[in-house]
Parts: structure tokens; sequence; C-alpha cells
């Protein structure tokens, strides 16, 4: 057998998993120099180098391009080679050097047509990475389409995946769901581990922004615990986003491991993930100057990143008030203004923090300059014209002294109308004969609450806040609703009791026994015994745990 047949052997089995062909063979080349063997060398050590055996270094694209034209079996083996160099960009946000990989790749392309649709894949991802979103869902469900009818099994699952993100991008949620859960399932079936993570992380990533952050908690945290270092990066960024610093721990803690690794060569992801969470504490401790270090850092880091760039600069504004707007969507600024509850852009770990505050999200009412929600663990970083009064959440379960004050402090000196308001607070339309009696004790309530700091004036169908200083105000409508609560709480700790979760939410046992018991029956959430406790596991019907690399 020829080396170049050998290597191809041991590639194709390194894709299934199996690495010890490659290992061998990668072992035997390495003392040699002609053509063929450091063509069929780089080849191996590109595709292993993902999966993190010791020992293994990624090839050097600039190097590998002088051997191209050496003989059709090296331009052949050095294709392969450049394939797999080009998802070790992806995987580091580096679209400058998928780019030049790319180049390299289609000048050796003609040794091996079958090779084309790989570097088809790979221009269709620089596009995705540089945001050039016009017509990429199309171009990819056209290459997976190709990919299935030639039988590439690993072509057709990057090809999903690559369509679902490229679907989200244009916000076509419901689609890339879809989309991205057959590609889930497709990996699983296949057993091919890159692609399994692959598929797994962006089935994550459309569960965060389809409104499922404990879905998207479930699948990152078994990922963080099973794929190579080289995904950590992007899994915890994702972690991050959809439950904060203590969800994104598992991936923190297992890339510490490898932090003295020179050959690993993690790039932007490793650094956006810590510079992400240093940001956070910044907004914590009000550090105004580590805060705009680490936005720096998180910039560069995400440069290679269209989607995930801008995704930073909505971070930035939910965040802080005075950032610069250019990047709001509509839905974030429907979030931040209050004309929507649900939590905007997938951004639920800053929003929803830790379980042991108080209260997550509140708003800034300031008479000369912003007046928006922001989230609680960001309050010490807003600029204010002057001190803030803080008005104390009441204690009543239903908290709509609270929602009548961050309603009317929402609506600014123009004020909410009187139905509008109504139903808001109450959640049913408002009929004068029989509701203004009881509007009108709520709003009594409300001013007794706020002593001489602020008033509620009722004039002209119209309910106004007045005050003279900047007020803080919880806000308990961005809480989620029940269930999103218990199993966001389920998905952070990987798994609860009944008696941790309603300690955790500080809610009623018999309220949250009964909530688990409701989501178990529907499939939502898995009952497993552990001795004498009952616990509760989060449970996403497409996604099963990949085997560890």
């Amino acid at each position: 057998m020829s080396i170049d047949e050998r290597c191809r052997e041991a590639f194709d089995r390194a894709v299934a998993g199996d690495l010890r062909p490659a290992g061998a063979l990668i072992a035997e080349l390495a003392a040699r120099a002609d053509a063929d063997a450091r063509a069929c060398h780089a080849a191996l050590s590109s595709l292993c180098w993902q999966s993190y055996p010791r020992g293994v270094t990624l090839p050097d694209a600039s190097t590998l391009a002088m051997l191209i034209g050496s003989s059709p079996a090296a331009d052949s083996a050095l294709s392969l080679a450049f394939a797999q160099l080009a998802r070790a960009a992806l995987l580091r946000f580096d679209a400058q050097a998928l780019e030049q990989t790319l180049a390299q790749q289609a000048r050796c392309q003609l040794a091996d047509a079958a090779l084309r649709p790989w570097l088809d894949a790979g221009v269709l991802w620089l596009h995705l990475l540089r945001g050039e979103r016009d017509g990429l869902a199309d171009h990819a469900a056209a290459l997976e389409g190709a990919a299935a009818r030639a039988g590439s099994a690993p072509l057709v699952i990057e090809a999903a995946a690559l369509r679902a993100l490229a679907l989200l991008s244009v916000h076509d949620r419901e689609q890339a769901r879809e989309v991205a859960r057959r590609a889930s399932r497709m990996a699983r079936t296949e057993g091919l581990p890159w692609w399994e993570y692959l598929a797994n992380v962006v089935l994550a990533r459309v569960r965060r922004l389809d409104g499922r952050p404990f879905m998207a908690i479930r699948i990152l945290s078994a990922l963080a615990g099973a794929a190579p270092p080289q995904w950590l990066g992007w899994i915890g960024w994702e972690l991050l986003l959809a439950g904060a610093d203590q969800a994104a721990r598992p991936a923190v803690d297992r890339l510490a491991e490898f932090s003295r690794d020179p050959g690993l060569a993690l790039g932007g992801p490793r650094e956006a993930l810590y510079a992400a969470i240093e940001l956070l504490r910044c907004c914590d401790a009000g550090d105004a100057a580590g805060y705009a270090l680490r936005v720096a850092r998180l910039r560069q880091a995400l440069a290679g990143f269209a989607d995930l760039a801008l995704e930073l600069e909505q971070l930035l504004v939910l965040l802080d008030a005075h950032a610069e707007r250019g990047a709001v969507t509509a839905e974030l600024d429907r979030w931040l203004v209050g004309d929507t509850d649900t939590i905007a852009c997938g951004l639920f770990g800053p929003c929803l923090g830790p379980s042991t505050q108080q209260v997550d999200v509140c708003v800034i009412a300031d008479p000369s300059g912003a007046r928006r929600r922001v989230p609680t663990r960001a309050l010490a970083l807003q600029k204010l014209s002057a001190p803030a009064a803080q008005i104390e959440r009441s204690r009543r379960r239903e908290g709509r002294e609270d929602v009548a004050l961050a309603a009317l402090a929402l609506a600014g000196p123009q004020g909410a109308d009187v139905a509008v308001l109504f139903r808001n607070i109450y959640q049913f339309a408002y009929a004068p004969e029989l509701h203004e009696g009881v509007l009108r004790v709520l709003l009594h309530r409300v001013g007794a609450r706020l002593g001489d700091v602020a008033s509620v004036a009722w004039r002209e169908g119209r309910i106004t806040l007045q005050h003279g200083q900047p007020l803080l105000l919880g806000d308990p409508r961005c809480g989620g609703a029940l269930d999103d609560r218990v199993l966001l709480s389920i998905a952070r700790d990987g798994r609860t009791t009944a008696r941790s979760a309603a300690s955790s939410l500080r809610m009623p046992l018999r309220t949250v026994q009964a909530t688990l018991r409701q989501l178990a029956n529907e499939g939502v959430c898995r009952v497993e015994r552990s001795g004498r406790n009952v616990e509760y596991v989060v449970e996403d019907t497409t996604f099963r745990e990949p085997t560890a690399w």
C-alpha cells in the first residue's frame, strides 16, 4: 500500500474518531523529508490537532504552500491538510487565516475533484465569519444537497450546521431550529466527533436565541466535559450568555487544564471567554476602567466572527446605558424600553444573573438622561446625573406595585395610558366601571412607597410618575415565567432536587414541586433517583451526549 493510500485510510479512521492509525503514521512520517510524506504528515496532523492528542502541532499553511505541485499524491494530501487547517481557523475565529488557507487549498484542489466541495464549504464559512449573509443559507442548502448525493456524511452535517447559523444571522429562528436539530441527529447517527461537536454547539446557540436557555445550558455543559480544548472557548461564550458566570464554569475550569500548552494556539474564543467573564465582574464592582479594557479585548478577540462581534455590541448596549447604540436591534430596543418582557437577543446570562439577587433587572429613570432597563449587576457601572434613589421591591408575591412603578418609569414624562397600564399590571382588559377603584388603590400604595422621592399623577386618562432625581426600580416582569425560571435553575446546577431549586429561587417548596412534576410529565425534564433523593435533569429531545474525546 502506497503512503498516500495509507494516509487516506488513517485519515478516514481519524475522522470517525479512531486516532491510533493516524498517530502511528504521523510518528513514522516525521522521519521522512520527501514531499509526499510531508504532505501526508500535514494532513494527519491538522486533523488530529483538532482532537488534541498530545505532541501533535498544527502545521503552518505558508510552509505547506511550498509543497504544492510536487506530485499529484502530495497535492491530494495537501488538499486534505488545508481543509482541516480551514476548520482550525474557524475554531479560532480567525477569518484572515481562513482566507489565506483557502487560497492555498484552491491551488492544489485540481489534484482531487472529489475534495472540491470541502473548498466550497470553507468559502461559505469565510462568508459567515465576515458577515456576508446574502444568499448564504441557500448556498449552504445547495452544498448540503450535493454532499448528500455524493454520500459524504461529514459534509452533509457541516453544511447543515452552517446553514443553521446562516439562518440565525438573518433572524429566521424557526427554520434554523429545524435545520440544527437535523444536523445534531445526523451527527449522532454517524458518530463523527468533530461534526458532532459542531452540530451541537450550533443547536445550543439556536436554543438560546430561540428563548430556551435551559436547553442551551444542558447541551453546552455536556459538551464542556466532552469536547477537545479547541471548542471550549466558543462553548464557554455560549454558556456565559445563556446562564452567566456559574454556567460557564465547566468550560473555564477545563480550559485551565490546557493553559500551559503553547501548541494549542486557541486564539480568539478563549480570550473572548476570559475577557467576558472579567467584563461582568467589572460590572459587579463598578470598575469603569477595567470594563473599558475588557471591551477592547473582547472586540479584538471576536473581530473575526461577525455574528459574535455584533452580539458583543448588543451585550455592551445592554450593560451600559451610555454605550454606542449603533448595534441596537429592534428586538433589543423593544426590551430596553419595556415594550416586551422577553429577554432580547438571547442575552439571558447577564439579565438573569446569579439566583441570589433579589431582582435581576432594574429600570433606570433619569430625568435628564437614560430611561431604560438594565441588568441589576450592571447598576454600579451606570453614570447618572445625580445620586439615585433606589425604591425597594414590595414583598407581595404578585409584585403589582413594582410592575406599575417600572412601567410608569419607562413611560417617561408623557405617562402611560390608563388602559394600557392596567393590562400591563393585571394581564386583562380594563373596564373603568369595574376596575378604576382597584387601580386607584394600587396607585395609592405606590405613592405611599415613593414618599417624598416621587409622586404619581392621574390626569386625562394618563398616569405619570413625577420625580426630580434619578430612580432605580426593580422590574419583576423580566424574571421569566415560573417554568423557565425552574428549568434555568436545574440547567445551571446540572441536576437538582425540588428542595434545592426552591431554596435557590427563594420560592415555596410546594410551588416548585408542582412545577417540576408538570415539566416532567411534559418531557421537558427527566426524573432520576439518587439514593433517597429525587433529582431532576433538563431534557432536550434532540440532543444526546457525545462520547468524550
